[in-house]
């Protein structure tokens, strides 16, 4: 079974998200996917707003690379 990262409520499992992000383009912006949902970049925001203060890191790697 593949891991979460988010409820359906967008509420964060843990202290991390895996996703791939891709351009919308009836948006005109990008969208990040995360367990097959996509987020604008506001509501990735709102959704990562209780880790304020908190460092972040970002990581981008080839979609045929495996993740840990």
């Amino acid at each position: 079974m593949a891991m979460k990262y988010m409820n359906p409520d967008g509420e964060i499992i843990g202290n991390k998200l895996v996703g791939h992000v891709e351009y919308d383009s009836e948006l005109g912006e990008c969208v990040v996917y995360v367990d097959g949902k996509p987020y604008t970049w506001e509501d990735l925001g709102k959704n990562i707003s209780t880790f304020e203060g908190w460092q972040v890191k970002i990581e981008f790697v080839d979609a045929g690379d495996e993740l840990d």
